[in-house]
């Protein structure tokens, strides 16, 4: 079942690969602040709250990135009538699909959706609290307005991830989130 899913991506990245070789790949930063927004269950547990990154891409194509990103978000739980503070750190790779646009004066219109998973940890500053980490995945929507080599990212986030409770006794389960980030994308060559 696995191959089946993965599949279409490797085909699609070879396909990639091959038509990159005749064009030169650009590499991108992307730092990003945003909000961490935990959904359902997860809102019982956290509070929303800011969020940091940082995204690497490379450029196969105009209109397909491979997508790195790691992120931080300094979370407070509400468990256990506690106020403490969490660290949620993620990792993600991913592949991003745009549709390319050119505008007036300059200007590139890049609306993308995006794909990827990772590992997500969370990470307790009470003693009492054990940290836990698994996979994650997500979803991206999104938008870049690009100038020259120099680009306004704004991206909205699904996840969904495996979650533990530091509590004892507490039951493995699927939780979601949403993140909204907004950033800069500096082209680099």
């Amino acid at each position: 079942m696995r191959r089946l899913t993965f599949a279409p991506l490797a085909m699609l990245f070879v396909a990639s690969t091959a038509a990159a070789q005749e064009q030169r790949s650009t590499v991108e930063i992307r730092p990003f602040a945003g909000v961490y927004a935990p959904l359902g269950a997860q809102h019982d547990m956290f509070h929303n709250a800011p969020l940091f990154g940082l995204q690497g891409a490379l450029e196969i194509r105009p209109n397909f990135h491979l997508v790195g990103e790691l992120s931080w978000v300094p979370a407070t739980l509400r468990i256990e009538s506690t106020n403490d503070n969490a660290y949620v750190f993620s990792q993600a790779l991913g592949v991003e699909l745009d549709l390319v646009r050119e505008l007036s004066s300059g200007w590139v219109l890049k609306p993308f959706i995006g794909v990827g998973g990772g590992i997500r940890n969370f990470l307790y500053r009470a003693d009492e609290f054990k940290s836990r980490g698994g996979p994650a995945g997500y979803a991206a929507l999104g938008t870049e307005m690009q100038v020259g080599s120099v680009a306004l990212r704004l991206e909205g986030r699904g996840h969904a991830f495996r979650y533990r409770s530091p509590v004892k006794g507490s039951d493995n389960v699927v939780r979601r989130d949403l993140a909204v980030q907004l950033g800069v994308a500096y082209h680099l060559w």
